[in-house]
C-alpha cells in the first residue's frame, strides 16, 4: 500500500506454457518482435516496471517451459472501492464471530465482571 491509501495491482500481460499455441518462435528475429509486441500492449507509464519471467513447470511427467510478463500498477478507484467494501465485511464477519464466541462463553462461564 502507497502513501495514498492504494495497494499495488500485479497485471500479467501473458503466462505461457511451452504447450501454448502464443508460444514464442525460436528465430530470433521473430522472438524480439513477439516480444515487442506483447511489451507495446503494456501502457506507457508501466513499462519502466515491467519484468519477464523464465521458468519451468513440470506436467506428466515433464518439464515444460514457462515464460511470464508482468507490471504493477496502483488500483483503480473502482478496485479501492470494491477493497473497501471487501474489508468492511470482513471486519463485521469478524465481530459476529467474536461476539458469538464471547455469548458462548459467558453462558458458560458466566461474566466475570
Amino acid at each position: 500500500m502507497n502513501k495514498n491509501g492504494r495497494d499495488f495491482v500485479l497485471v500479467k500481460t501473458f503466462s505461457l506454457m511451452e504447450t501454448n499455441d502464443d508460444w514464442p518462435p525460436q528465430n530470433a528475429k521473430k522472438f524480439i518482435e513477439w516480444l515487442t509486441d506483447k511489451f507495446n500492449k503494456i501502457p506507457e507509464q508501466y513499462k519502466n516496471n515491467a519484468n519477464i519471467y523464465f521458468g519451468s513447470e513440470t506436467s506428466y511427467d515433464q518439464e515444460l517451459a514457462t515464460i511470464e510478463m508482468s507490471y504493477f500498477r496502483q488500483e483503480t478507484d473502482e478496485e479501492l472501492r470494491k477493497r473497501g467494501t471487501q474489508d468492511k465485511v470482513k471486519k463485521e464477519a469478524l465481530v459476529m464471530t467474536e461476539l458469538e464466541e464471547y455469548r458462548r462463553l459467558t453462558s458458560k462461564y458466566g461474566r466475570l465482571v
